[in-house]
């Protein structure tokens, strides 16, 4: 082995270069004092606290917090991350080798080896079908040590081996390992996991609280994977079953921040005496990450969303422009990319490149001829989309009967809408409204989390709120995942809109083995043209910024903050020293 090839970053592609190479990211602050506890709102519920147990609901904190990976994502850079449990990477054509940092300790003491690792992903790839798929570029891992002849000791790591035709992020993705503790998870699964990160589990009580004890001796405290972060010593996340008692919470200091997800709430409801007086601050937060893409998804398992015209339908009678005045306060914009604000997002007209992908498989023109906005941004009043949508319904068969919709083959329009039972309701019912106008009956169901999650995985339902994707600037594995023919199959599965083109199965396959970052580009985008010009959901909106309201006695913030602003308190503390 070579060491002079040896990194403390990782990139999707061997060029990529790093920002922070020694870890000095600017929103490390010196400065802050540690604290004793941060209390954080949590909504739902857990029943696990094994994050790779695919059927149950894993409590918040615990990847992040309790576990260790190779390396750790940067904050502010797609595609690229450091080193954390293993000190050092080097990557070669057919396979990555990590070399693990000999400082790193679980929390029992034991030191992680080499065997650790090897178990990990052995232990996840058969446990777990998520990450079956998403470590699939790796054939095999295997310890390897190398002599450190000036002090007789050796240096151990781990080599993963590429498959053939691994897709390009395959070193990355696999950098994402968690790492278990193998003479713990070879014999039975413990009762509270064991973990090489910050913290370890205190006290829980499913689906009520869970508490966070820092390890006083933890063994990235003086490193720099480690340093000027994690300052609270205890972490505890309260479980509410409806958002409105977690800002009730907030309000009286039981959890000392919240994010706000309501337009209304954020304009109307911060006029309390303790947001008056300063106790507590309201931050807008320009948002600067990729946005998680969300909305109505169709069920095209389902024999009438498998004509387009009843997705397209559907999707023309959506009023954005009357929702976000009357509802969101003009707070919000459209989502109109599957990669929204990242590289692969598709805008405007087709470029010459891609406008080629999508010719070559014979993609819909209009995909490559139509602006990318075109399918999100329906041009038109509402009154006229609804002529519209009524047009493509009678295409399809569809013949209005005493006001309600009826095709022979499937009876009157009547569709099932699940959305979480914590969602705002006030939108969906204009949009029920409107849909009745032209005879389109929407039954809408709000569910909790258990039986939200359930229907879900069973594909119980004809359209349901809930992720469209994963954005992404650097997609690759996780597009199997969610848009691929086998992942429709698959119980469980991402794959919420049942999408099965062998055409979207080609594009992921071109965007995973892509060599060079525009490559990648150009097919990320044909992808997303493509997905657009095929309807799959109704897309939902995003505000551009992240509001945030804090206790200032509680929560002292660095004046530079990463990406993420959910993670920001991972840097912050009670107060300047």
């Amino acid at each position: 082995m070579n060491f002079v090839k040896a990194q403390t970053f990782l990139g999707v592609f061997p060029d990529s270069v790093s920002l922070w190479p020694l870890h000095d990211f600017p929103w490390k602050d010196a400065s802050i004092a540690k604290a004793e506890e941060l209390s954080l709102g949590a909504q739902g519920t857990f029943n696990t606290l094994e994050f790779w147990q695919e059927q149950g609901v894993c409590a918040q904190g615990v990847i992040e917090l309790l576990h260790g990976r190779l390396f750790m994502s940067s904050e502010q850079e797609p595609g690229i991350a450091y080193s954390y449990v293993a000190r050092y990477v080097q990557r070669y054509s057919d396979r990555v080798v990590f070399w693990i940092n000999p400082e790193a300790k679980f929390h029992d003491g034991a030191p992680v080896r080499p065997e650790d690792v090897v178990f990990s992903f052995n232990f996840l790839t058969r446990h777990s079908g998520m990450f079956k798929s998403y470590f699939s570029g790796i054939s095999r891992a295997e310890s390897v040590s190398y002599p450190l002849i000036e002090s007789g000791k050796k240096f151990q790591g781990v080599v993963f081996y590429f498959k053939k035709n691994a897709p390009q992020e395959a070193a990355l993705t696999i950098s994402e390992l968690i790492i278990l503790p193998k003479n713990l998870y070879e014999k039975s699964i413990p009762k509270v996991p064991i973990g090489c990160g910050p913290y370890k589990v205190e006290s829980y009580q499913a689906g009520e609280f869970l508490r966070f004890k820092k390890i006083p001796q933890w063994w990235a405290k003086k490193e720099s994977c480690g340093k000027d972060m994690y300052r609270f010593e205890t972490v505890k996340y309260i479980y509410f079953k409806e958002d409105e008692s977690m800002f009730e919470a907030f309000k009286k200091g039981e959890i000392h921040c919240f994010f706000e997800r309501t337009a209304k709430r954020w304009v109307n409801g911060y006029n309390f005496q303790e947001v008056v007086q300063g106790d507590i601050l309201k931050q807008e937060i320009p948002y600067r990450d990729f946005v998680p893409i969300s909305g109505l998804i169709f069920n095209t398992r389902k024999p009438i969303f498998q004509d387009i015209r009843v997705r397209w339908a559907l999707s023309l009678l959506l009023d954005f422009e009357t929702l976000n005045q009357r509802f969101f306060y003009k707070k919000y914009k459209r989502i109109c990319s599957f990669f929204q604000n990242t590289p692969c997002m598709a805008t405007g007209v087709a470029s010459p490149e891609v406008r080629s992908i999508l010719k070559k498989i014979g993609a819909p023109e209009e995909s490559w001829r139509q602006p990318a906005e075109y399918f999100t941004e329906l041009p038109g009043s509402w009154h006229q989309r609804s002529k519209a949508a009524l047009s493509f319904l009678k295409e399809g068969g569809w013949k209005l009967r005493n006001g309600k919709l009826f095709h022979e083959k499937f009876g009157f329009f009547q569709i099932k809408v699940c959305i979480p039972k914590a969602m705002r309701d006030e939108w969906i019912q204009f949009f029920q409204a409107r849909a009745a106008l032209i005879g389109v009956e929407l039954n809408v169901v709000a569910l909790d989390q258990a039986a939200y999650q359930s229907i879900k995985s069973r594909f119980d339902y004809d359209m349901i709120w809930g992720a469209m994707g994963i954005s992404s600037s650097f997609p690759g594995q996780e597009l199997d995942l969610i848009y691929s023919s086998q992942s429709a199959k698959k119980s469980g599965s991402y794959n919420a809109a049942g999408i099965s083109d062998h055409n979207v199965d080609l594009l992921i396959d071109r965007i995973k083995r892509a060599k060079q970052q525009k490559e990648l580009y150009l097919f990320a985008q044909a992808l997303d043209r493509y997905l657009l010009s095929g309807c799959y959901g109704i897309f939902g909106w995003y505000t551009p910024y992240t509001w945030q309201a804090f206790w200032k006695n509680r929560i002292v913030y660095p004046g530079i903050s990463p990406f993420s602003p959910h993670r920001r308190w991972i840097y912050a503390g009670a107060q300047s020293r």
